[in-house]
């Protein structure tokens, strides 16, 4: 059994059809291509019916003229009301899935971000395709962006990480033999390249990728013979004039924040998805509900558009703002869906745009990036961080409601019985994108489809909103209530989210609230209409105290801070009054000193930590409405390097991994001994937190939030150095000249604006439950620490090696993919939080 586990289920299931073939044909022969009627049975479907499935082992992946044959998809290309979907194996397999590479996305014009993401020289956008490889868009010292293939002219690495970052003002450094290229592609030097014959340095440059630009937006494009930008896109300027026309308001935008999905489906179940509203009383029934849509008018282009009809954005979840209209000016009065084929929506609507980018990596996987842009106008209101909290809540909840959905149709899709299913009237979009994606796949029908020029329904608005679909929704959500598998946890049903402002909100409770990240937790809490109970051992501590009574006085009218004294970690019960009546308590409280204050470690670190965490988990079992506890745990509690038996320095580690090395000896930890001490304190408090739940079986769950260096702006109330948390304390001395050398090694940084947002998101999402997350960002060595931050802030007397002189070390790589996709953080790059982090020791005067 075990070893038929380690198959993956589709060779699973091709297997099994094969051998029932093989068995019914022993009756009688079958060619090459199947004879069906020499072969019929339940999972043998009639290859001459175009609207039916192959058997799945019919050796389509080997016989293109059977897979790519037209009259396959002759109940595709019919009118809509009278079309069916596409077979399924234009979602498995292997041979469509790599022609879709070369036919649909190679020609393509992919977005990468917008101009105003990459303002500063240096500053780049780079994304990673399965049908084109790495590409990169840099913003040249001559103020110009340039696009070129991310792949060093050497030996081929990968020069610069994905994503948007900058590169060090010496250029691009390839990791692997630093040859160093400047921002427009040329090679500016290559090391030891000296003694080799007819090379010129001048003569060498990354290869260049067509780039274009539309208000903003930034597009490449592989191929060298695909149509302009501006050709593919057609009359969507003036079709779209609020937005891309000629004044359109989105060349005056900025992309306010990204965020990246990955799901593991087949792409085009996604893009299918974003062009109809058919499902939204469905799949977002508790969220978005139900839609009304009509097709675009005739244009021209490679695009469509399913027009949404609302009196206000489209953004909103119907909840939020009190059914306040305009919770951000509005420079349009409507709303579209744009689908730019293949595998771009941006959505505009009244007050803002977002968009949608859809990268197949694999035949059923796909990286989903996303951006969202308002008017800069709009950016700098004092409201608007409240209301982008909102907003960018609702975009996560639709899009992972959107995946899961997606997820479920590449499961079932798997069937030997699935058969292409009839299209809806509202599916007017969905049957556009598949025939035009028919037009590029198959001989002979180039050309032989126009999305703008299809066949229109009329110019009805279609809805889903019909009474019959609704009472069957309403009907199907109660059943699962009542029978289905969530019946255990009624509450998890929906996610804490803040009521609307000014109305009561979901009470909370928050320990170590007077701490680096404890502050900006409240902060971020009390913006989003949160009750918050804050658990203090000491409330009389006017100077810890200070930062969080600024907080409830900002926050006044809007929402209320409640302090709780008396909240010990080694009392059971002390936390019985601050977590009493609350939906939710997160647990941050535990000490984080790893220099010579800490005497006994043990007594010290181990167990406040552990105790800790076990008395407040104890105190949340006496609250019925408690929900889930989110705990704060650390990086240190999964990493191994150094203590008794170190990993390598350049491991990739992931949420299943666990500390083993950093375990007390014969009563004594590895050295240096408070180091190991913290990293056990924190693995020990966690393990005892999921040894809780699984022998207590609580009604409440947990999530773990595990973050590395923790950095930015320090909200606390900074006297000298003995009030920074350990984190900043490193970044200090670096910048005040206090260390001589820079320290060995690397380790993952985040924000601690991001490392609060985590804990919000975790409690918010019903699939966090228990769940641990990796929370990092970028994973640097120290000494590229040092170099950022001798840039960031010139004169500073930032060592630049290590004791052993050394320039370079090995990085360890800490994967956040889980925290990305299931919560949707993105992370705030680490030269923006360096430059908070030092700005905060300025502003205190710790530094000059």
């Amino acid at each position: 059994m075990a070893e038929t586990a380690a198959i993956p289920v589709s060779v699973q299931r091709r297997l099994q059809h094969v051998l029932q073939h093989l068995a019914k044909s022993k009756v009688s022969s079958c060619s090459g291509t199947l004879d069906t009627s020499a072969c019929a049975g339940e999972d043998i479907e009639d290859l001459g019916k175009a609207s039916q499935r192959c058997h799945s082992a019919d050796a389509l992946d080997e016989d293109e003229k059977v897979l790519f044959d037209p009259q396959r998809f002759a109940e595709t290309q019919k009118p809509l009301l009278e079309a069916s979907t596409l077979p399924s194996e234009c979602y498995s397999s292997r041979k469509w899935y790599l022609r879709e590479l070369s036919r649909v996305f190679m020609p393509a014009w992919l977005l990468v971000g917008r101009a105003d993401e990459v303002v500063e020289p240096g500053s780049y956008l780079a994304v990673d395709t399965e049908w084109g490889g790495p590409v990169v868009v840099c913003r040249g010292r001559d103020g110009q962006l340039y696009a070129f293939a991310n792949v060093c002219a050497h030996r081929g690495a990968k020069i610069l990480p994905d994503g948007r970052g900058k590169a060090s003002p010496v250029g691009m450094t390839c990791p692997y033999h630093a040859w160093t290229y400047e921002f427009n592609g040329t090679l500016k030097w290559a090391p030891g390249m000296e003694s080799s014959k007819s090379f010129e340095e001048s003569h060498v440059r990354l290869a260049s990728v067509r780039l274009d630009t539309l208000h903003g937006f930034i597009f490449v494009c592989h191929s060298k013979e695909a149509k302009p930008l501006l050709e593919v896109l057609g009359d969507l300027p003036e079709k779209l004039a609020p937005w891309f026309g000629p004044q359109g308001t989105v060349k005056d935008m900025v992309c306010v924040q990204r965020r990246e999905y990955q799901v593991p489906c087949n792409w085009k179940f996604i893009m299918e998805n974003t062009c109809e509203t058919y499902h939204t009383a469905v799949v977002h029934k508790g969220s978005l509900g139900p839609m009304k849509s009509s097709p675009m008018g005739p244009h021209s282009g490679d695009w469509d558009a399913v027009r949404v009809p609302t009196e206000r954005s489209v953004v909103p979840l119907p909840t939020d703002f009190e059914g306040e209209r305009f919770p951000l000016p509005t420079f349009a009065d409507h709303s579209n869906f744009v689908n730019i084929f293949p595998a771009l929506q941006i959505n505009v609507t009244w007050d803002c745009i977002w968009w949608m980018n859809i990268l197949p990596t694999g035949e059923e996987s796909t990286r989903i990036q996303m951006g969202f842009v308002f008017p800069k106008a709009t950016v700098q209101l004092d409201r608007f961080p409240s209301v982008l909290e909102r907003y960018l809540h609702r975009w996560h909840v639709a899009v992972s409601e959107d995946n899961e959905i997606s997820l479920n149709q590449q499961r079932g899709v798997r069937s030997a019985f699935r058969v292409p299913g009839r299209f809806c009237q509202l599916e007017f979009g969905t049957h556009n994108f598949d025939n035009w994606l028919l037009s590029k796949m198959l001989d002979g029908r180039a050309g032989a489809w126009d999305p703008g020029q299809r066949v229109f329904v009329g110019d009805n608005v279609f809805s889903n909103d019909d009474k019959h679909m609704l009472d069957l929704v309403q009907d199907s959500l109660e059943k699962l209530e009542v029978e289905g598998d969530y019946k255990s946890f009624p509450k998890l049903q929906r996610p804490l989210a803040p009521r609307n402002t000014g109305a009561k909100g979901v009470q909370v409770c928050v320990t170590g609230a007077t701490g680096f990240i404890g502050l900006h937790l409240v902060k971020q809490l009390l913006e989003g209409g949160y009750i918050v109970k804050v658990a203090v051992r000491d409330a009389s501590n006017e100077r810890k105290m200070a930062p969080l009574l600024a907080l409830r006085a900002h926050a006044a009218g809007q929402a209320c801070v409640n302090i709780i004294g008396g909240c010990n970690a080694l009392s059971p019960g002390s936390y019985d009054e601050a977590v009493a009546d609350c939906e939710v308590c997160f647990h941050l409280a535990s000490p984080f000193w790893m220099d010579d204050r800490i005497v006994d470690p043990a007594k010290e670190l181990v167990a406040p930590a552990e105790q800790g965490t076990l008395n407040v988990l104890g105190s949340c079992s006496k609250v019925p409405c408690m929900r889930r506890v989110v705990i704060t745990s650390s990086f240190g509690a999964v990493m191994n390097n150094g203590g008794n038996s170190p990993w390598p320095p350049d491991f990739h580690y992931a949420e299943k991994h666990w500390n083993i090395t950093s375990a007390p000896v014969d009563g004594r930890f590895p050295d240096p001994q408070n180091v190991h001490a913290y990293r056990w304190s924190k693995t020990i408090a966690e393990k005892a937190a999921w040894d809780f739940v699984a022998t207590r079986k609580p009604h409440f769950d947990i999530a773990t939030i595990l973050p590395p260096m923790v950095l930015g702006d320090n909200l606390q109330k900074l006297t000298s150095t003995d009030d920074l948390n350990q984190s900043s304390l490193m970044i200090f001395k670096m910048l005040s000249g206090q260390m001589r050398h820079v320290s060995p090694g690397s380790v993952g940084f985040v924000d601690v604006k991001d490392v609060a947002r985590a804990h919000v998101l975790a409690a918010q999402s019903p699939r966090a439950g228990g769940q641990r997350y990796l929370c990092s960002g970028t994973a640097q060595t120290w000494l590229q620490v040092a170099d950022s931050l001798r840039s960031l802030f010139p004169g500073r007397p930032v060592p630049r090696t290590c004791a052993d002189g050394s320039m370079t070390q090995p990085c360890v790589t800490i994967d956040n993919t889980k925290i990305r996709s299931e919560l949707g953080l993105d992370f705030i790059p680490l030269d923006q939080t360096l430059r908070e982090q030092g700005e905060a020791f300025i502003r205190a005067g710790l530094l000059s």
